[in-house]
């Protein structure tokens, strides 16, 4: 793997997509232990709307946002966080970095958009220097998610989103006059990863009833040192305790 080349694009970009990183067996083990068990997972965690997020379609419920897989199934997902991969991500990121969180992502048909944002205006980090490894685990253009190029360090302003559990989006000024005519990245192969930047903007659209179900794993990472911008935790608890209804607390 060009190490140098993939770290060019990234500090130019904010996304890049990374291949062959897990092999197609843990892909599949991964789909069919969710497959067979998410009923089971949402019964055991539904008391806790932070940890397990759900669609609701039809009146069925569907695993939107899980955040305890580890818990759930170490020997399973934690073959995720190889050496292999924190090394990549280290160099990419050109810093010493730490796992936050690995969570179980699932898009729905018939299920609800994801509005365009920048985690960073989640984490409220100085420096931004943060990143997350997006692992699709079919391979789907309906539902998973899309990139807008943007360069590390550029952040735009964010509103209070309506959107099922998320809190923040992009600001409607912004997005006509910035991102006009800019290529979508979405191209993705079985067995890689997407690693974009805490800067990185992306969205899901709503997702289609007559497509695929997808799954993902996404990896939070945060650089060795990171600090927290002043006044950010209260702003953001503002922000929620006005949205409670979408919030995800």
């Amino acid at each position: 793997m060009n190490i140098s080349k993939y770290s060019k694009d990234f500090w130019n970009t904010s996304v890049i997509f990374l291949p062959s990183l897990f092999e197609d067996q843990l892909i599949e083990e991964t789909k069919s232990y969710l497959n067979c068990n998410e009923t089971r997972i949402i019964s055991t965690y539904r008391h806790d709307s932070r940890k397990l997020v759900l669609d609701i379609v039809n009146d069925k419920e569907f695993v939107k946002y899980f955040e305890l897989p580890l818990s759930e199934n170490f020997p399973l997902f934690g073959q995720y966080i190889s050496s292999n991969v924190l090394q990549i991500v280290s160099a990419i990121m050109k810093e010493d970095i730490r796992l936050v969180s690995i969570e179980v992502h699932s898009r729905n048909p018939g299920g609800s958009h994801i509005p365009l944002h920048q985690d960073n205006a989640y984490y409220g980090l100085k420096k931004g220097n943060a990143c997350t490894l997006f692992i699709p685990l079919s391979v789907s253009y309906f539902g998973n998610l899309k990139y807008i190029p943007n360069v590390p360090g550029v952040m735009h302003d964010h509103e209070r989103s309506n959107a099922q559990a998320f809190s923040l989006q992009v600001s409607h000024s912004k997005r006509k006059s910035s991102f006009s005519g800019l290529k979508i990245i979405q191209d993705h192969t079985l067995g890689g990863a997407f690693l974009h930047h805490s800067h990185s903007l992306h969205f899901a659209t709503n997702v289609p009833k007559n497509a695929e179900r997808v799954w993902a794993v996404r990896m939070t990472f945060f650089g060795s040192k990171t600090d927290i911008k002043e006044g950010h935790l209260e702003w953001y608890n503002e922000v929620v305790s006005k949205n409670r209804d979408n919030a995800r607390l």
